[in-house]
C-alpha cells in the first residue's frame, strides 16, 4: 500500500525524496504564477473600461456591489504650474511664502495664501486630472 486515504487528502505512505518536492513545489508555483499573470492582465483590462465609463473630472464614484463590497473610483486633480511663468512672475521680486526657490507650489501654502496672490499664481496654474485608481473595499 504506497498510499492512505484520509478524507478527501491522499496521504503518500513512502517519503518522498527532496528532489521530487521541489520539482512538484516548483510546479505548482508556475502554475499559480502564469495565473496571476492572466488574471493581473485582466484587472488591467477591466480597470482600463471601468474608469473610462465616467467623465474627466476629478471626482470620486462610489460602487455598491450586490455582496456588500464597494468599487471606488478615484479620478484625482492634478495641478501643474508653469516654471518659466513663475519665473517671469517673480524674477526680480521676492516670492511669496508659497514658492519656493526652485518655482514650486506648496499647495497647501497656495490655498492658504491671500486672494492677490492666488490670483496672480492661478495664471501659472493648469488643472488636469491625473490617472484614476480603482479600489475595491469589503
Amino acid at each position: 500500500m504506497d498510499e492512505i486515504i484520509f478524507g478527501d487528502t491522499i496521504l503518500a505512505t513512502k517519503p518522498i525524496l527532496r528532489e521530487q518536492r521541489v520539482i512538484d513545489v516548483a510546479t505548482k508555483l508556475a502554475e499559480v504564477s502564469s495565473r496571476l499573470e492572466k488574471d493581473k492582465e485582466l484587472y488591467g483590462y477591466y480597470k482600463e473600461i471601468l474608469a473610462a465609463e465616467f467623465p474627466e473630472q476629478p471626482d470620486e464614484h462610489m460602487i455598491e456591489l450586490e455582496d456588500g463590497r464597494v468599487v471606488v473610483v478615484t479620478i484625482p486633480e492634478k495641478w501643474e504650474w508653469d516654471k518659466a511663468q513663475l519665473k517671469s512672475l517673480y524674477s526680480t521680486n521676492s516670492t511669496p511664502d508659497c514658492v519656493t526657490e526652485n518655482f514650486t507650489i506648496v499647495r497647501t501654502k497656495f490655498l492658504a495664501a491671500p486672494d492677490d496672490i492666488q490670483t496672480a499664481l492661478k495664471k501659472a496654474l493648469t488643472i488636469k486630472c491625473g490617472p484614476p485608481t480603482i479600489k475595491v473595499q469589503k
